[in-house]
């Protein structure tokens, strides 16, 4: 769906809730993923089932990651320590973020949006919106209404609602940067949406 008029793209940070239902947003009040709980320590046992303690008497715990005296080291040539060092790579490499898929409205070749026979518009679900600048002012006005954003921009008509506050993370053809949502509309021919610049 390349246009000249969207040559950017963006994507839609998800939104987390915790056991409550409340969404989890770090210390700036942005969307992020809920931190797990930390591993409960278990009571540690010698190779016959025995709880171990130390010199005190008292019993030795340790967390489930860790290796107690009970497990005996692997094998040479056993293939573990490969597997050893496989894990740990996997472990350093930083997850990908989870993209929500927003539902936009198909076009023709004259950019025209797309209906099907029944009159309803065709779509499809996409992670990366593409997108194109509009302005750059402190305040624009729309329908009678002044919108105080960093920066406007237009996309694809969007039928996914994404509501103000959402976390885009955008890339042009410089770097890639954060902004929250100030306001969306979609007409006829697509989607606006006023930005902030998230600056910390």
């Amino acid at each position: 769906m390349f246009n000249p008029r969207w040559p950017h793209t963006f994507y839609l940070v998800a939104e987390y809730l915790d056991e409550n239902g409340i969404p989890v947003t770090d210390e700036n009040g942005d969307p992020c993923e809920p931190t797990p709980p930390a591993p409960t320590p278990t009571e540690a046992l010698d190779e016959n089932g025995l709880p171990l303690t130390d010199e005190n008497g008292d019993p030795i715990s340790v967390q489930p990651s860790e290796e107690t005296p009970s497990e005996s080291p692997a094998e040479e040539g056993s293939g573990s320590e490969g597997s050893s060092e496989e894990t740990e790579a996997a472990e350093e490499e930083p997850s990908e973020p989870s993209k929500p898929a927003v539902l936009v409205v198909e076009y023709d070749a004259k950019w025209n949006p797309r209906k099907g026979a029944d009159g309803k518009f065709v779509t499809r679900e996409m992670t990366d919106v593409p997108w194109g600048y509009r302005t750059a002012t402190g305040g624009m006005k729309t329908a009678g209404e002044v919108i105080v954003a960093d920066y406007k921009i237009s996309c694809p008509m969007l039928l996914t609602e994404i509501p103000t506050g959402s976390v885009l993370i955008m890339t042009d053809y410089t770097h890639t940067f954060r902004v929250k949502v100030v306001k969306m509309t979609t007409y006829n021919w697509g989607t606006n949406l006023w930005v902030d610049n998230i600056k910390n």
